[in-house]
């Protein structure tokens, strides 16, 4: 089903999927991506096997930006905080355990949630997301492309805005910060860091 990002009552529809164990595709502000529950380890295999994706990729996480600095065991929480309000992904070393899918060298990617539909979505419980592609092969970013591959792989589309461009990826330690991807707002952030 397709359902428009500002349809609230259809949305809480696709929360309740997250909630319970359902794969759908959202848009994650800088493009349309797959999407779980954190918590849904059979979700997030799911998602491998659409994407055809090594399980030693790991996903990102979308979260409040709350959520990501009590787990983030990155110090500097000023640096931290506005890198995320630059729309970044910021990979971190954590004070908690995640899932494998979403870890790699004990380090998390992490995204702010940072649309009201991503802030209505995650205000339970965080998300995982990936873009929409086989691996390797570049994003899909047209919604009618999207649902004519997708829609008998996931339980819910939702279509809004997203700005066609990857996320910039920042890997943040207290030795060093390192950009791993340029890509939405590199200007704006290689000034914050």
């Amino acid at each position: 089903m397709i359902i428009k990002d500002d349809n609230r009552r259809k949305l809480k529809a696709v929360k309740r999927e997250l909630a319970g164990g359902g794969v759908c595709i959202l848009p994650a502000f800088t493009i349309f991506g797959l999407s779980a529950s954190l918590f849904s380890q059979s979700a997030n295999m799911k998602i491998f096997n659409i994407k055809k994706r090594s399980i030693t990729n790991p996903f990102i996480v979308i979260a409040d930006t709350q959520f990501i600095m009590s787990v983030s065991d990155f110090l500097d929480k000023n640096c931290l905080n506005a890198i995320l309000h630059a729309h970044a992904t910021v990979v971190v070393k954590t004070k908690i355990a995640f899932p494998d899918y979403v870890t790699k060298d004990n380090k998390t990617a992490f995204r702010a949630a940072n649309t009201k539909l991503l802030r209505f979505l995650t205000s339970n419980f965080p998300i995982t997301s990936t873009s929409i592609n086989i691996s390797g092969k570049k994003e899909l970013n047209n919604i009618r492309f999207i649902t004519n591959v997708y829609k008998n792989r996931v339980n819910s589309i939702v279509n809004g805005k997203v700005k066609n461009t990857p996320s910039t990826i920042v890997e943040l330690s207290d030795k060093e910060i390192k950009i791993l991807r340029e890509g939405y707002n590199i200007d704006r952030i290689k000034k914050l860091i």
